[in-house]
């Protein structure tokens, strides 16, 4: 379901039980995560590995949750190639430490920060996609898949994103 339209991206949300192949190019990232997947539960971070993701590899971003209503998150992971994409590098960081503390130095646009809100508050599958707007001359499109994952199978304390770059 479209979520919101802005800015020539397309933020969308998926229920939890979505099947993998509606997600084309993801489908493999959103197949290892469902099968973690539990009736009324958000699959636990500490049944899913980093070998899980071994055709992911780099592409990945995992981001802790610090502050649900606010959108913060600690990345975790942020992948080598998406380092090399974004020309940043977030692990252990977050987007307060390297931008400051100001709402609008966080890297994120308003509708990036509500999207994450929304997939926190309200655990579903969420995908954005639009054109890279900085200068990458190997890239034009990106599109980023998030999936939640919990401490305890009830709440979203992590988000575990693939980025495909095309």
């Amino acid at each position: 379901m479209i979520w919101c339209e802005e800015q020539d991206w397309l933020y969308e949300v998926f229920d939890l039980t979505t099947d993998p192949g509606e997600f084309g190019a993801h489908a493999d990232f959103v197949r290892i995560w469902a099968a973690k997947l539990a009736p009324g539960k958000l699959p636990l971070k500490s049944e899913i590995g980093f070998e899980d993701f071994r055709g992911w590899w780099g592409w990945i971003t995992l981001g802790e949750v610090l502050d649900p209503e606010g959108g913060a998150m600690r990345y975790r992971l942020w992948g080598s190639h998406v380092a090399e994409l974004t020309r940043l590098e977030m692990t252990g960081k977050t987007m307060q430490q390297q931008y400051g503390e100001r709402i609008d130095a966080t890297n994120y646009n308003e509708f990036d920060l509500a999207f994450i809100q929304r997939l926190v508050r309200e655990p579903a599958i969420g995908r954005q996609s639009g054109p890279v707007d900085w200068d990458i001359p190997d890239y034009q499109r990106m599109s980023t898949l998030r999936l939640p994952l919990s401490r305890d199978g009830s709440r979203v304390d992590y988000l575990v994103s693939a980025v495909i770059a095309t």
